[in-house]
């Protein structure tokens, strides 16, 4: 999982919808919600929010070169209780891996759509060419 990856999967998953959706679920910042806006709800709830990308040095197998690799992502919640942090914690990872799976998938269907129609440009080409061939007698 590349760095664009996971910050595009962070985006989605740290919309305003899902943020405000963890917060009505697991009712988070009561005093907060009941003197201030919405926003001001939601900030707190993504200052409490720790996502930090693990990379590694490696070799680039084509160009031999050193690059860094992304390796994993830590996600931590600052809660007000250790069980709700951990429900929240929880929450937020199914929210990224669900989204990451979404990725892939488009991914796939994009990469098969590609291949088919590669293939059936290669088919064309080849019935084309079939049919300007000299016949032999």
């Amino acid at each position: 999982m590349s760095v664009e990856v996971i910050e595009t999967i962070k985006q989605q998953v740290m919309s305003r919808a899902s943020l405000w959706r963890i917060v009505e679920q697991y009712g988070l910042y009561k005093r907060l919600r009941k003197g201030s806006p919405t926003e001001e709800v939601l900030q707190q709830f993504v200052k409490d929010i720790q996502i930090e990308v693990i990379n590694v040095k490696v070799v680039d197998k084509r160009t031999q070169t050193p690059t860094q690799a992304t390796i994993a992502f830590t996600l931590a919640y600052d809660g007000e209780t250790p069980d709700l942090a951990q429900k929240v914690t929880n929450e937020l990872t199914d929210l990224f891996l669900g989204e990451n799976l979404k990725s892939r998938e488009r991914h796939a269907q994009q990469t098969t759509a590609f291949l088919k129609q590669a293939a059936n440009l290669g088919r064309a080409a080849s019935v084309t060419d079939a049919a300007h061939q000299p016949r032999g007698g």
